[in-house]
Formats: C-alpha cells, structure tokens, sequence
C-alpha cells in the first residue's frame, strides 16, 4: 500500500458530538509508530475542551477517507519544553525515525503540516497540507533565545512556522524513512529601524513617523532533549519509539 503524507502527519481538532462537525482547528501533530502514539507541540493540545466536544486527529482511513479519532491519553514533557506525547487508539502509519548526528548551519531540513491559512471554512471545513523546505541557522543552547523560556535546545531555521504549522515535525528527507531532529513550536522575530522622521505642526504638536523591518525565523524544539523521556501512559522512552 502506497502511503500519503497524510497518513502520518495529521491535524489536532476538536469535533461536536451533537452536529459531528470539525469545530475548531488547534495545530499539526505526526505518529512516531503503528499503534497510535504521536508528538505535537504542548501548546497545540489544550488542558480542557467543552463537555460538548471531543479533542482529536483527523486521520486516513484504509478507503483514504478522513475520519475523527479521539485522543485518548496524552503528557506533557518535562523541563518545560514545548512537546507533547499521545495516542489514539487505532493503527497508523510512521516514517520517521531519530538518526544521531550533529546539527550543523545550513544542514538542509524540511516540514510539513497544516497552516490555518490553507484552512477554508464555508459549508464543510477543508484543511490542507503545506509543505517547507529551508535550511538550519543555528542551534540555539538552553537559556540562549530569552523570548522562548524552557529547558531544551532550539533550531532556528530559514522558512517560518506559521499558525497551523506548530506541532509539525522537523526532519531530515530520507528515502525508505525520514530523520526526525525536531518539533516546530514558533517564530523567534527580530526587528531594525530603517527611519523615523519627526514632524512637527503649526501648533506644536509632534508627529513620528517610524519605519521598520521585521524578519521571522522558525524555532523548533530539538528532539534529542526528550529521547529518554518516557510518557506516563507509555512503557517506552520516546528514544526507543524512535529507533
């Protein structure tokens, strides 16, 4: 059976019970094995739903149908990282696996997920997949981006990770499987001024006209800072899913 890339990275969504309808719409997540059990960005997978919904992914089925499956159990990781572990109880689909190697600049890595901006509401609620392929900046230590305060490693990469894109993972391309390195949390922003003119009118008052430029790169959280983490409704580390 050939796979398509939504067999394995998927959307987070909520689903009313009452209309059977996708209500709304939380982030990307991937599967790292065959009996359900996926990563996400901690911020993708909210603490509480309404009773009236369900928290969920949007999977493949066999017919290449899309169907709701519940998330039945999920942790968040220590140190405050921006990670996520679940499950649902169905069998899925996985190419990714953890490839030790060294992160370097311009190490060439690519994404995939879902961007609320290829989201389109009228009748029904189509989501679509995107893809990014960019390079590594840099890998930030602990403690050495201040805007994003957790305990683990960052990547700082060449394409951003928009809204929709968090949860998505970061990989290595490979031929028979890819080499998982990260999850896409974020942007980090930096700004320049280019000018700012002061004006000043017949009645004193001051106007200031300032011009800036923002530039935006994707953060990803490293996936070596939780290889030997093992979630609580789980009897392996993430590192042994992984091998």
């Amino acid at each position: 059976m050939s796979l398509l890339l939504e067999d394995f990275v998927i959307p987070i969504c909520c689903m009313d019970e009452s209309t059977r309808k996708i209500q709304r719409f939380f982030g990307t997540a991937f599967f790292i094995s065959p009996d359900g059990i996926f990563l996400s960005a901690k911020h993708c997978i909210p603490r509480a739903v309404g009773d009236e919904e369900r928290l969920g992914l949007i999977i493949k089925s066999e017919q290449k149908e899309n169907l709701f499956s519940k998330i039945t159990a999920y942790d968040y990781a220590p140190n405050n990282l921006d990670i996520v572990a679940g499950k649902i109880d169905r069998t899925t689909h996985n190419r990714f696996k953890f490839l030790a190697a060294d992160l370097n600049m311009w190490q060439n890595v690519a994404s995939l997920g879902y961007p609320e901006n290829a989201i389109i509401r009228d009748e029904g609620f189509w989501i679509y997949m995107r893809a990014h392929q960019g390079y590594i900046h840099r890998v930030i230590e602990v403690g050495k981006l201040p805007l994003i305060k957790n305990g683990g490693k960052l990547i700082e990469l060449s394409f951003q990770v928009t809204a929709g894109l968090s949860g998505a993972p970061l990989f290595i391309p490979g031929s028979s499987y890819d080499s998982l390195i990260g999850i896409c949390i974020g942007n980090h922003a930096s700004e320049r001024l280019l000018d700012s003119t002061n004006e000043i009118e017949e009645n004193g008052q001051i106007y200031k006209e300032i011009s800036k430029r923002y530039e935006y790169a994707g953060i990803a959280q490293d996936i070596r800072d939780i290889l030997d983490w093992k979630p609580s409704f789980l009897s392996k580390t993430i590192g042994e899913i992984l091998k």
